[in-house]
């Protein structure tokens, strides 16, 4: 029987990577049949942010890193030392045949002299874009560590462009459908965006553009959801009252699940100035709600097909990202005119494709990466 391992930081932070991990993990072991254990080092006796199937275990090796200063620190060198003690000693007792390293953590630099005979399989949920025209001595021994794998999985063929080992596969997120969820072809003059609320996701230009936009429909509603409790938020906040647009832009919070709420709405907006994969697209789109987005590096691009089941505005264009607002507000079946595209380009990313191709090409392959 194959033993998944993951490693990981945590699992009490309601992140992308969170869920991916407890997606996967609960998918393998009870689809596969495979038995998945998770392994963290900084899990604080804090409850999962997302529900783990009984047949999954989970170990918390209690190292908890200091986050302030760097993984380098000599005081995060010792935790490490106590890191590669405690996980040795697990893998020992586990004897994993695939091991697969989920977060970005100090781990990732010392797993592969360490493995036994697992493979190993690193993934990378961030864009190397901006780093692929630089080539520093960091970046160079981070490319030889990548080399040390059996497996690099990025999410998209873009992004193998931008790394140097040929380790690669690129397998998508996936994305759970609920084929018997309703939709509303109402016209409900709302819009939302649902993210971290953090300067990556350039929420100025959003409320620019909706500032615009309410100047010929006054009537229309952006809902914003996220941890607004930040400094960042509390720049939005003030740059929202200074355009008088307090009653358009609402700033909604924290939303458990965001599934409840997409069919309120028009379409998702994005503004990012960077994104690898994100994950709400996939989410809005399996509720047959189209996605508005600037073209940011790299996953929007990779994951929108333009005027099917969304829009991709030229990075920072702030007169087409209006344009195409219009059109949503001009015409009250807009929405509808696109759902099919959507949940067709949605399927795509469904689970059951996904998962197998993580079967296929990686957890059952017999023959080694070329």
């Amino acid at each position: 029987m194959k033993h998944i391992v993951f490693l990981v930081d945590q699992l009490h932070l309601k992140g992308g990577i969170e869920r991916l991990v407890a997606m996967k993990a609960n998918y393998w072991s009870e689809e596969f049949g495979y038995k998945v254990s998770i392994i963290s080092t900084e899990q604080k006796k804090q409850a999962y942010s997302f529900e783990l199937s009984p047949q999954v275990d989970f170990i918390d090796l209690g190292i908890n890193y200091h986050r302030d200063i760097s993984y380098f620190h000599p005081k995060n060198l010792i935790k490490l030392t106590q890191n590669i003690f405690k996980l040795r000693r697990e893998l020992k007792k586990l004897t994993p045949s695939h091991i697969i390293v989920a977060s970005h953590i100090p781990i990732t630099y010392v797993i592969n002299f360490m493995k036994g005979d697992a493979k190993t399989i690193k993934e990378y949920h961030f864009t190397k874009f901006f780093r692929a025209k630089k080539r520093s001595l960091k970046q160079k021994i981070e490319e030889r560590i990548e080399s040390l794998y059996d497996f690099n999985v990025v999410l998209s063929e873009e992004e193998k462009t931008y790394h140097r080992t040929n380790n690669l596969i690129a397998i998508p997120n996936p994305i759970e459908i609920n084929s018997n969820f309703k939709v509303d072809f109402n016209q409900t003059n709302k819009m939302l965006f649902v993210g971290r609320i953090a300067e990556v996701k350039n929420l100025e230009d959003m409320v620019d553009i909706w500032a615009l936009f309410i100047k010929r429909y006054p009537k229309w509603i952006l809902d914003i959801y996220g941890d607004d409790q930040n400094q960042y938020a509390s720049k939005i906040k003030d740059k929202i009252e200074k355009l008088g647009a307090s009653k358009n832009i609402i700033l909604k919070g924290n939303i458990n699940n965001p599934n409840e709420v997409f069919n309120e709405y028009e379409a998702l907006l994005l503004s990012s100035h960077q994104e690898c994969f994100p994950m709400v697209i996939l989410e809005a789109n399996a509720h047959g709600l189209p996605v508005i987005s600037f073209d940011s590096p790299t996953g929007p691009r990779n994951m929108i097909i333009h005027n099917k089941n969304g829009f991709l505005v030229p990075l920072y264009n702030k007169e087409i990202f209006v344009d195409i607002l219009v059109k949503f507000a001009e015409n009250p079946n807009f929405k509808q005119q696109h759902f099919s595209n959507v949940i067709k380009q949605a399927k795509y990313f469904d689970i059951k494709n996904i998962m197998l191709r993580w079967k296929n090409d990686i957890l059952e392959r017999s023959e080694p990466m070329p």
